[in-house]
C-alpha cells in the first residue's frame, strides 16, 4: 500500500478506521471543499442515493477507502470484519451530512452501509484499487447476527438485488 496521509484523520471505536472532519469554505456563491491532493488513490467514484435507499454492507478484502458525503444525510454504520482486530463484529453507527460532515478512511474488511435521510444523499468514494468484483463482499443490513440497528421501517428502505440477496459463497 502506498503512504497514507492521517493528517486530521481521528480513530474511531472500529480498529483501523478513521474519520477527518471536512473543512467547507463558504462565500457568496455556496461553499468550496478540497477532497484530496497527493492521493494514493486510483478511482474515484460519486454516488447519488434517493430518500429511503439503504447501500450496503459492502467490504472489499484489499485496499483502503476513502467515503466521504458531498451532500445530505446519512446514518451510516461500520462492521469491524478483520480477522484479530480487537473491535472484529463490532459497529459504529454515525449520522453524517449538513452540519457534521466527515470523511472516513476505511480498512480492508470493515463493512459500510448507509441509509440515506435526506431527499437526496452524494457521496464520493476513492478507491486504492480499481474496482474489482473478485474483491467485493456483502452482507445484508438485518442480518441478525451482528445486531446492527437502521432507524425507520424497513420495508420502505429502496435496496439493491444485490443487497438484498447476498450470496454466502460471497462471505468472506
Amino acid at each position: 500500500m502506498k503512504e497514507i496521509d492521517l493528517e486530521g484523520f481521528v480513530e474511531t471505536p472500529i480498529e483501523g478506521l478513521f474519520t477527518k472532519p471536512l473543512k467547507e469554505i463558504p462565500d457568496f456563491r455556496g461553499s468550496f471543499i478540497k477532497l484530496s491532493l497527493n492521493s494514493p488513490f486510483v478511482e474515484q467514484d460519486v454516488a447519488i442515493s434517493h430518500h429511503h435507499t439503504l447501500r450496503g454492507l459492502h467490504y472489499v478484502t484489499e485496499g483502503y477507502r476513502i467515503f466521504t458525503p458531498i451532500f445530505g444525510r446519512a446514518y451510516c454504520v461500520f462492521l469491524d470484519l478483520q480477522e484479530g482486530s480487537d473491535t472484529m463484529y463490532h459497529w459504529f453507527p454515525s449520522t453524517i451530512g449538513d452540519g457534521n460532515k466527515q470523511r472516513f478512511l476505511i480498512p480492508p474488511y470493515v463493512a459500510c452501509a448507509y441509509l440515506v435521510l435526506s431527499s437526496t444523499f452524494i457521496v464520493h468514494y476513492e478507491l486504492e484499487f480499481g474496482y474489482d468484483e473478485s474483491k467485493q463482499r456483502t452482507i445484508r443490513f438485518d442480518d441478525e447476527k451482528y445486531g446492527i440497528y437502521f432507524p425507520g421501517n424497513h420495508k420502505n428502505f429502496i435496496i439493491s438485488e444485490r443487497d438484498f440477496y447476498v450470496r454466502e459463497d460471497l462471505i468472506r
